[in-house]
């Protein structure tokens, strides 16, 4: 089945209005249909798609062209034009693959510069490779595809994509209309979005070396993976330079590409009919069969993965593509040009007669020989025998569909025909009507005996019926399809909400299970500081000093500061035990030696116990280094301090007044 190829050259005149509005001399090479047509896309069309990456992604931003700005324009920021049935009907999505961007670099061409049939090639061949289990390369794809210019003049226009000599896909050709005026400009706004259009490319010498930098590794530079807006540097190589030979083909490509060639030979050839249901036939008189492709449009319909494997499974048995009835455009074409020429035909036979039909629009100058015949502008002429009809030979009047021809068209016998009839004799002419007679008769009764034939009609009328009955299916089985990805998609949307619910009453019961335990630990918490409210109360006789101990390190630096003044009360109390024993005893002269205050009587003896004999120790070697006077000084402070603390009000010297 072939495909409609894409038009190209000087014969493909637009029907948009042209406004050229670019100045600048770099696009001078630009054909006149990019340079003028503006975009239509605006920010309130209801049609809009601006879908341009992956769901939950925010890495691109989509404008409308401003004023004077055209597909083929520069833009700053990294910004560049895409159709929107890039993104809308084939599928593409930011940023591009490593596929996409090589067939842009290879190319030199900015996205927008290639026909959206090519592009539609792009994708098609990614998922048939991804099918097939075929590693979908950059060489490979030149290797099945060639590439056509189109060329205006001395510009360039839009590049498109077709097959070499081996035919995979067929054209997306029936939604490929309309797109050159709708596009807008997409632009990237985060770091990787900006990155996925750049990549690293190694810098080397006029000689062809490698640049080292001063540690001797190869030094890189910042560059565009493919030009973001419309470049003539395709165009300085030719059309062939871009193909991969054959012999560049690595096995496993070569492998990938028979892989490809053999999935579409498999597919069943499509039998063409008439719109009658009868089997259509070739120039030959064998009938038609035509070979069958990739269906790209289908294929790209698809909006899941498994829809498209699905499909392609299915791709070479499939139902809708099996029976094509045969194209009526064709006729068409030869129709409009039969209406063309062939009244000139028959006016001139009718010049040549010397007879003008008194329908036909002529005026008198037809009638004189060697003069050009002109049809009068006023009133046009009317077509007698539609010649279309016939496949070359003679074509009978309407007669049927048109009861009154032969009223409106009185019949004439031309000049030669009659100088004919005149020129022989009467016998011939006796002769020749009898052949006439009986062949009329033959006629009638042939005619009689096939309208007898009331069965073969309603055959015709089935046939018809069934022609029609298949055409529907080709588009249920279509709209089938359809309905089967949207049920896939519906059902993972189903499933997502099922465990998006289940999720939901788990995180419920959490939350309540928290609320418990944090009114329960709440309630503890309510119990544990009433407690400890009641513990801190301050008691009845409580000082106030007491109460300003607050914390553990008031209440350790207050144990310290008594156990203090406890120990200065004690050697006090010693050395003012031992004075007062000296007094007592002046007369009988008192031994002290030997006696301390960590000492004590143990089985008649003064002994110091363990305990303290380290204590002693530090003490006897403190008293060995104090100066004698210091001493004394550091002793009298000391009993003043404790006989402050701790002498009664009444005895302020702190001695013991009993003796």
């Amino acid at each position: 089945m072939s495909d409609v190829e894409e038009v190209t050259g000087s014969q493909a005149m637009s029907k948009h209005k042209l406004v050229d509005t670019i100045t600048d001399p770099e696009l001078a090479w630009v054909a006149p249909e990019p340079r003028g047509i503006a975009s239509t896309i605006t920010a309130q069309d209801p049609r809009l798609f601006t879908i341009v990456e992956e769901a939950g992604s925010e890495n691109w931003e989509v404008r409308t062209p401003a004023e004077g700005e055209r597909v083929c324009s520069s833009y700053t920021g990294c910004s560049f034009t895409m159709y929107e049935m890039a993104f809308k009907e084939l599928g593409f999505r930011l940023p591009f693959n490593d596929l996409e961007a090589g067939i842009f670099g290879r190319l030199r061409v900015a996205p927008s510069q290639l026909h959206p049939n090519s592009l539609a090639f792009i994708r098609a061949y990614q998922i048939l490779c991804r099918y097939l289990e075929v590693e979908a390369t950059v060489a490979l794809f030149f290797y099945i595809f060639q590439i056509q210019r189109q060329k205006v003049g001395d510009r360039q226009g839009w590049i498109s994509l077709k097959h070499q000599s081996s035919k995979i896909f067929r054209m997306f050709v029936e939604s490929a209309r309309g797109f050159k005026e709708r596009y807008y400009v997409v632009k990237p706004v985060t770091e990787f979005a900006f990155d996925s259009l750049h990549m690293e490319r190694p810098v080397f010498l006029e000689d062809g070396s490698p640049q080292l930098d001063e540690e001797g590794e190869q030094v890189v530079e910042w560059v565009l993976r493919f030009p973001l807006s419309w470049s003539s540097e395709h165009f300085v190589l030719r059309t062939d330079e871009y193909l991969t030979p054959v012999e560049d083909l690595t096995p496993a490509e070569m492998a990938g590409f028979e892989k490809l060639k053999a999935y579409v030979d498999g597919f069943k050839p499509c039998k063409v009919v008439t719109s009658l249901g009868e089997v259509a036939l070739d120039k030959h008189g064998r009938p038609r069969i035509e070979p069958r492709f990739v269906n790209t449009r289908l294929l790209l319909s698809c909006k899941t993965v498994s829809a498209e494997d699905t499909l392609l499974g299915r791709m070479a048995d499939l139902a809708s593509e099996l029976l094509r009835i045969a194209a009526e455009h064709k006729g068409e074409k030869s129709k409009k040009k039969a209406r063309k020429s062939k009244p000139n035909v028959l006016v001139a036979e009718q010049a040549a007669s010397g007879s003008v039909s008194q329908s036909s629009p002529v005026g008198s100058s037809a009638g004189t020989p060697g003069c050009r015949v002109k049809r009068q502008r006023e009133e046009p002429m009317k077509t007698i025998v539609d010649l279309s009809e016939g496949d070359g030979g003679f074509v009978l009047p309407a007669c049927l569909s048109n009861k009154d021809f032969f009223n409106n068209n009185p019949p004439q016998v031309p000049v030669s025909e009659r100088d004919y009839v005149l020129g022989v004799s009467a016998a011939a002419r006796q002769n020749q009507l009898t052949q006439d007679i009986a062949a009329v008769i033959r006629l009638a009764e042939t005619a009689l005996v096939l309208n007898e034939g009331g069965p073969s009609r309603e055959v015709e009328k089935l046939a018809a019926r069934n022609a029609k009955l298949e055409g529907k299916i080709v588009l249920m089985e279509g709209e089938l399809i359809d309905l089967r990805g949207k049920q896939e998609n519906y059902g993972q949307l189903l499933e997502d909400v099922r465990e998006s619910r289940d999720e939901l009453e788990l995180a419920k019961k959490r939350l309540e299970e928290v609320e418990t335990r944090g009114a329960e630990e709440k309630k503890n918490l309510e119990a544990v500081i009433v407690d400890l409210q009641s513990k801190l109360a301050p008691a009845a006789d409580e000082a106030i000093e007491t109460s300003r101990l607050v914390s553990r390190a008031d209440l350790v630096r207050e144990i310290k500061r008594q156990g203090g003044l406890m120990l200065a009360s004690m050697v006090h109390g010693w050395k003012n035990a031992i004075a007062q024993l000296r007094v007592v005893n002046a007369e009988h002269g008192l031994i002290t030696d030997g006696i301390h205050k960590l000492k004590r009587v143990e089985n008649g003896q003064i002994v110091i116990p363990e305990e303290y004999k380290k204590m002693a120790l530090e003490e006897e070697k403190l008293d060995e280094e104090a100066v004698d006077d210091e001493g004394e000084e550091d002793e009298e402070a000391e009993e003043e301090a404790v006989g402050e603390d701790q002498a009664p009000e009444d005895n302020p010297e702190g001695h013991d007044e009993s003796t």
